[in-house]
């Protein structure tokens, strides 16, 4: 099992949510205007906003995927371990 650290920098967010369109489960629109997770756990702190999750919690090909179709590069998807 390996675990995945998703993050968004919201301050680059530009609220496209092509990440939404890939990944509905992960990414919702807030009221902000911007791409916010949607799961419980997720820590906010210098305007990113990040989980922790296990692959068994997650589509990491999706994850993945709506890291890729950021427009500006606002998501990252890490491997922890």
């Amino acid at each position: 099992m390996s675990k995945y650290r998703i993050e968004i920098d919201l301050e680059k967010c530009i609220g496209a949510f092509s990440c939404a369109d890939v990944y509905p489960e992960l990414w919702e629109i807030g009221s902000d205007g911007k791409a916010h997770i949607l799961l419980d756990g997720k820590v906010e702190e210098d305007g990113i906003e990040y989980i922790e999750l296990n692959d068994k919690k997650i589509d990491v090909e999706l994850a993945i995927q709506s890291q890729d179709v950021c427009p500006v590069q606002a998501i990252i998807v890490t491997k922890l371990k």
